[in-house]
Order: structure tokens, then sequence, then C-alpha cells
């Protein structure tokens, strides 16, 4: 099971996403249809327990706060995209019923893509900036993930600095730029 964030702290990140944005897009004097927010999927999104797909509260809740604001919504994962999209049917079929009903925009990673903490950090990188420059998106303006990688295109000693040097089972909140990065808490999986 992943470590669920209390409510309260779902309201607070929410509201705090949601001033962050709304300043940023006068700031930046950005159209919100110009800007975007990017998730990860698995343990930030969802959570699948078995045959059962479930909504993670903190990662529903920000994706309100974006789509309310009428923002791009990207979602982002290290799932392997497959020639005959039956993937990506499957992973949006599993958001939609999560309660993430209104997904368009899924980017699924590359067989050739090796699955390293490096690598994908690399991938997700890449299709962030990407949506700079592809997507018509100006900004990025909020950025939510579980795993580090999820957040900066770090060396692979960088990324394993940041895991050992942070609590990952508690979420933390950063700003870059014009992006805000909530890290959610997330708890290693243990295969017995």
């Amino acid at each position: 099971m992943h470590l669920h964030t209390p409510a309260s702290l779902v309201r607070e990140l929410a509201a705090s996403a949601k001033r962050h944005i709304e300043a940023k897009l006068r700031d930046l004097d950005c159209a919100p249809a110009q800007a975007a927010v990017v998730f990860d999927i698995d343990d930030t999104a969802i959570e699948t327990c078995g045959e059962k797909t479930l909504a993670l509260p903190l990662g529903l809740a920000l994706y309100h706060v974006a789509e309310e604001l009428g923002l791009r919504i990207f979602f982002v994962t290290a799932r392997n995209d497959d020639e005959s999209g039956g993937h990506a049917s499957f992973t949006l079929d599993q958001l939609r019923r999560a309660g993430f009903h209104h997904v368009t925009d899924l980017c699924l990673c590359p067989e050739s893509v090796p699955i390293t903490l490096h690598d994908i950090a690399a991938f997700k990188a890449r299709v962030r900036s990407e949506l700079m420059r592809d997507w018509d998106v100006q900004h990025l303006l909020l950025c939510v993930g579980d795993q580090w990688s999820d957040h900066f295109a770090l060396r692979q000693d960088q990324l394993l600095h940041m895991y050992f040097q942070h609590d990952s089972r508690k979420c933390y909140k950063t700003v870059s730029g014009s992006v805000l990065h909530i890290k959610m808490p997330h708890r290693e999986r243990i295969e017995s």
C-alpha cells in the first residue's frame, strides 16, 4: 500500500498549488491553455492494488486544481509504450476509472529506454522540454511525482544523493524557476 497523505495536507498543498499557479499566470502574463502541469502516474496519480486502481487523494486534488484553472495536463510515465497502442489505452482507462476523466496528453516511455533512475529522469526531462517546443506550452507551472526522477534530470549519483538525503516517505514542496515541484510520499515495494 502507498503511504497516504493526510487530508489536511492534501487540502494545504492543493491550495498552495492553486495560489502558485494563479500568481505565475499573472506574473508571466500567460493564458492558462499555454501553461502546463506534469504528473507521474504510478504512486502519484493512482495506486494499483491487484486488479483495483485507486486515485491517490493528493494527485487527484492537484489534478482538479489544474483542470479548474484550465491548464494543459500531461501525464508522463516510465510505463513502456508499445507499437499497438495497447499500453496507452490501458493506462488511459485506468486513469479515467480513478477519476482523472479528461486525460488527453499521455507520454509513455519508449521500450528502448533502459529502466534506470538516470535514464528515466532523462526521458522525463526530455518530455518536459518538448512540451515547450512541440506542444505550444509556454510555461510549466507544476510538476507532481513520487520519485526525484519525476522532477529533475540529474546524474545517477545526484539522484541517489537525493534519495538518501530526504525521507522518501515524506512529501516535499520546492520551487524551481516558475515550476512548483510536489514530491509525493513514496514507499519502496518489497517483493517477497
